[in-house]
């Protein structure tokens, strides 16, 4: 489908334009001076075709109270629709027909099944943000990947966080793990250290005690001495202070018999205790190694998982990517935008980078064959020869595309030449 006919009068700067579109002409330009309203024309076309929500607030030319807009659109041998658009003040209406004159009932259902989106422009692609180029060619492709991009995010993130803590782990040998394991495994049944502890502290006291008593004698005995060389005077406290000391033997020869420590075995018993010490710490180290090795292999083993998960997600983008249908072959995209044979899109020439903006914007008008480009003065005679080419490729194809191109232009001499509104020249 491509238009034949197109009528615009109060659009923006339009005051009154009719033009007939030779259907051989495939390249059409629309020139004149700066507001001279060769952009309405362009306009025009879209606000006829595109839905009510895309259309300006005042579409309406300064002074006026009314505008109006009619396309003729050629389906092939199908026949053609005719569309027109009015513009009040408060509001706008769309009628679309057959050219036998027969109305369609729903004429919205018709420009979304029917017409496609004309609001690409192939020559704003190349100004567009890398994430907006990305956004357009997913739109015109549908092929989507934001659930397996969002995917790979979060694995990234959790294998991210798992590397860090892998990181900051002692890192053990295979060999010295094994040794930790066999080191436990020897030793962990020794003596309960603290039955050990409890038996030492009870010895030790037990030696105090007996210590004490001694040291108790021997005073009394120095006192004995003392009293003796004072016996005249002290003979009756000397026997009271015999028979203390007679009874206090008796408890020493007591104790002896039943709480003196031997001292070999409380000797024992600190060794003992000693070696059982030296155990345990070897034992704390070598489970912490065991710990350590087991928490690093585990680590390490989800970090490998992660990393398989996130090439098993790349490899079914590419895979969904591979089974897109493209507008153009070897285009696609990754984390950092459009791609082209893996080349990032900023990083093509001049020339392919319009090839791919044109295969995209003809990717998404597939029936109706129409491409507004604004800003056309930004395109040289070279980019221009290039959107030829692949018109006619087309065309050579059996397809016929309508590519109208806004371009300042003051000669008069060069497409549609538009002058204070009007039609002043068709070259």
């Amino acid at each position: 489908m491509i238009i034949t006919r197109l009528e615009a009068n109060n659009i923006k700067k339009l005051k009154a334009v009719r033009l007939e579109f030779d259907e051989s002409n495939n390249l059409i330009m629309v020139t004149g001076k700066n507001a001279a309203g060769k952009s309405s024309v362009l306009d025009s076309v879209w606000y006829a075709l595109t839905s009510k929500r895309n259309l300006p607030d005042r579409p309406i030319r300064e002074g006026e109270d009314h505008a109006e807009i009619s396309l003729d659109i050629k389906n092939g041998e199908k026949g053609t629709y005719k569309v027109t658009r009015t513009f009040t003040p408060k509001d706008s209406y769309i009628k679309i027909e057959n050219i036998d004159g027969s109305v369609f009932s729903n004429p919205s259902d018709f420009l979304d099944a029917v017409i496609g989106d004309l609001s690409f422009d192939p020559a704003a692609f190349s100004r567009m943000e890398k994430d907006k180029q990305v956004a357009e060619l997913i739109r015109i492709t549908g092929a989507d990947f934001t659930e397996l991009d969002q995917r790979k995010k979060d694995l990234t993130e959790e294998r991210l966080f798992v590397g860090r803590e892998k990181k900051k782990m002692p890192v053990i040998e295979e060999k010295e793990y094994e040794e930790a394991v066999k080191f436990v495994e020897e030793n962990q049944e020794k003596p309960d250290l603290t039955a050990l502890l409890n038996a030492k502290d009870d010895a030790e006291q037990a030696q105090r005690n007996y210590q004490s008593i001694q040291a108790s004698i021997v005073t009394m005995e120095e006192s004995i001495g003392d009293m003796l060389r004072q016996v005249e005077s002290l003979e009756a406290q000397i026997c009271l202070i015999k028979k203390e000391v007679a009874t206090k033997e008796a408890t020493v020869e007591d104790m002896k018999k039943r709480e003196a420590p031997d001292v070999s075995v409380l000797e024992k018993i600190k060794a003992d205790i000693a070696s059982l010490e030296t155990i345990s710490a070897s034992l704390a180290n070598n489970k912490a190694k065991i710990a350590d090795y087991e928490e690093f292999s585990q680590k390490s083993a989800d970090y490998d998982k992660l990393t398989a998960e996130i090439e098993k997600v790349d490899t079914e983008k590419s895979e969904r990517l591979a089974a897109a249908k493209m507008p153009i072959a070897g285009l696609g995209w990754d984390d950092d935008g459009v791609t082209f044979n893996g080349i990032p899109y900023g990083q093509l020439s001049t020339a392919e980078q319009l090839k791919i903006s044109m295969a995209i914007a003809m990717a998404g008008n597939p029936k109706l064959k129409v491409i507004l480009i604004r800003d056309g003065s930004l395109l040289d005679k070279d980019s221009l020869a290039v959107i030829a080419d692949i018109v006619q490729q087309h065309k050579n194809n059996g397809e016929d595309w309508q590519i109208i191109i806004e371009a300042v232009d003051d000669s008069g001499k060069t497409g549609i030449y538009i002058e204070d509104g009007e039609v002043k020249a068709i070259n």
